[in-house]
């Protein structure tokens, strides 16, 4: 039996019924319930244990169906939807004071804080998020029944903003709703025309005492935007390989709108630890950063910290299943990187005030990993060890390949005898060698499909405790300009596949990379570097790299770009994107990329030619340390 943890709970999950698979389900029929399983839930409730946007009645007061947090002073972050925030110009004389303001309770409210013989009101600012662009036509608030007497609020300006409009530095653009200099009303109530709000600010305008003891929001429909992302979940034995998500989806529909006009965006992702962010402290002189923790960098100011994503150790969100009707929708989560220790999804709702999709259940599998380790490399058969280090071959050509896998299995893993390859067309396959030294296996069975082969040889199996390496050799066609070969352990028994990352297999392969390059032929001269290895370490020597490169026969001007790439292939720096004639060229990279240095690893520089009646393309691999 697995085990998950959420948080500080303990979750068992009940095992599947083939091989070590286990399931996680959550929903109507699931073991979790959706609030139980919750990081962050802007405007969602979860109605008869659906997920789905908040919906409200003209009676409901929507401040009270949210979760409130006092943060003080105004927040960094004003753009990211998440928990409704509350915050003031007022140096609080206790810890979430102003939470008296939104906890529902008309008999309790700021009392004696702002009654202060000789003290000016004026000026005072409090400002509500409600985390969410929610639809609104009315807003109240009052004084206390028992202590507020002729301590209201006398003159006040209230602005709005709909979540939406936001200036360069992200901060609300609010729009004036109502001024009143000399207000006589104790409750004030402001009804206006249904607009969409999230952001509430209250300027006090005379210097009177007052206090406040509710504010509240009313409105009638749904939300048309909402953001539901599950917990870290995290998997007590260690990393696991990820199976299939199934997801179920219902809309609904009030009155006559046409239907269509609302869906449901899941995405997910895994990790190796328990965060995918990274916090920094910034010397403000040298800006020198230094990795503390979350608590820490709470701590310090804007201008001393900053905060990065993790994307060695997390993957990014995957691109959305899009649920827009009524059934039950898969995703194939062997795609993620893995095995992975936690892994987290997300479910972003839009619609409109009358018709949203909701979501009923949603579960995966998952097993044990069937390797403590598995590595794998692609190159072209006839040039295994490339001179750029980056396999690369004519775009529309069939090549032969071949595909270098490295397994060690631990002596309580399952093991593998088979090899799942992604290709971009129908590939033959060729041959299976095992062992070092390779020897040449006849396979128990081959399955060839539009996108892929699979080897299998459970006569060969490489049992717990075992390591072997594994070459297949097929032909297939790259259709694109970069082509990733994924691929998978396979067992036999029914475990689930687990996925292969890139590196270095050993001596036989020289492109520690499942990917491949195309090229429309020769378009260059020479492409160099002034270094294959860059060390930006401020010492003067080899912090940048010099690319180099000659156009020639060119008659025209030809459309130059220069752009570094990741090992997955994501361009991560654009260099140089302009027209340029024949000649020699050079752009300098400085290791830098998405306003910071990269981390240490392998790269691809790229450089592709677009010429009036041809394309040419070339890599170079190069590399990073500090």
């Amino acid at each position: 039996m697995s085990r998950l943890i959420l948080g500080s709970l303990l979750i068992v999950v009940v095992p599947g019924v083939q091989a070590d698979i286990d399931t996680y389900s959550i929903g109507v029929d699931g073991q979790f319930s959706w609030d139980s399983q919750g990081q962050i839930e802007a405007a969602v409730d979860f109605t008869d244990n659906y997920v789905q946007p908040s919906g409200f009645a003209p009676e409901d007061n929507i401040v009270n169906f949210l979760g409130w947090s006092d943060v003080g002073g105004t927040p960094d972050d004003l753009v990211t939807e998440g928990q409704a925030r509350i915050w003031s110009n007022v140096a609080a004389t206790t810890k979430d004071a102003n939470l008296v303001m939104v906890d529902g309770d008309s008999t309790t409210s700021t009392g004696d804080l702002f009654k202060a013989n000789g003290v000016r009101q004026t000026g005072r600012i409090f400002s509500w998020d409600l985390g969410a662009s929610f639809p609104a036509n009315r807003i109240v608030f009052y004084p206390s029944a028992e202590g507020g007497g002729g301590d209201f609020v006398r003159g006040y300006e209230i602005r709005v903003n709909d979540g939406q409009d936001f200036d360069r530095e992200g901060r609300p653009n609010f729009d004036l709703l109502r001024r009143e200099e000399l207000n006589t009303e104790p409750r004030v109530e402001i009804v206006f025309p249904e607009q969409l709000l999230r952001f509430i600010q209250l300027r006090i305008l005379v210097p009177g005492a007052f206090e406040i003891a509710e504010m509240e929001v009313y409105g009638d429909g749904f939300v048309p935007r909402g953001r539901y992302e599950s917990a870290f979940l995290s998997f007590v034995e260690g990393p696991v390989n990820l199976g299939r998500l199934r997801i179920t989806a219902e809309s609904l529909r009030l009155g006559d709108e046409p239907s269509g006009l609302a869906e449901a965006r899941l995405e997910v992702r895994s990790g190796k630890d328990e965060s995918p962010q990274i916090f920094y402290s910034v010397d403000p002189e040298t800006q020198d950063e230094t990795e503390i923790s979350q608590a820490d960098y709470n701590r310090l100011e804007e201008n001393r910290r900053t905060v990065r994503y993790d994307s060695q150790n997390w993957s990014n969100w995957s691109e959305p299943l899009v649920l827009t009707a009524d059934g039950d929708y898969e995703l194939d989560l062997r795609a993620l990187p893995g095995p992975r220790s936690f892994f987290q999804f997300a479910l972003t709702f839009t619609g409109t005030s009358s018709q949203i999709v909701r979501v009923r259940d949603l579960e995966f599998t998952f097993s044990p990993p069937l390797a403590a380790n598995a590595l794998g490399e692609v190159a072209l058969d006839d040039e295994p060890i490339p001179l750029a280090g980056v396999a690369s071959t004519v775009t529309g050509q069939r090549a032969r390949f071949v595909y270098g896998v490295n397994g060690s299995v631990g002596r309580g893993d399952p093991g593998f005898d088979g090899i799942r390859i992604q290709t971009p067309d129908r590939p033959e396959f060729v041959s299976l060698a095992i062992d070092d030294p390779a020897s040449v296996v006849v396979p128990d069975s081959v399955h060839i499909e539009d996108d892929g082969l699979s080897v299998f040889f459970p006569s060969r199996a490489i049992g717990a405790g075992d390591s072997a390496k594994v070459w297949v050799r097929f032909d297939t066609t790259p259709l694109f300009y970069s082509t990733l070969f994924r691929g998978w352990l396979l067992d036999t028994s029914g475990d689930l596949p687990q996925p292969l990352t890139a590196g270095d297999t050993g001596e036989e392969l020289g492109t520690n990379s499942l990917l491949v390059f195309g090229s429309l032929g020769k378009a260059l001269g020479s492409f160099e570097l002034s270094t294959p290895v860059v060390t930006p370490n401020g010492d003067g020597s080899n912090d940048s790299v010099d690319i180099n490169y000659d156009l020639v026969f060119l008659v025209d001007a030809a459309e130059v770009s220069v752009t570094i790439h990741d090992l997955s292939g994501r361009i991560i720096r654009r260099l140089a994107t302009d027209e340029q004639g024949a000649g020699r060229y050079s752009v300098n990279w400085d290791a830098q990329a998405g306003g910071g240095l990269v981390p240490s690893g392998h790269y691809i520089c790229r450089i592709e030619v677009r010429a009036q009646d041809a394309s040419f393309d070339r890599s170079i691999l190069l590399a990073v340390a500090y």
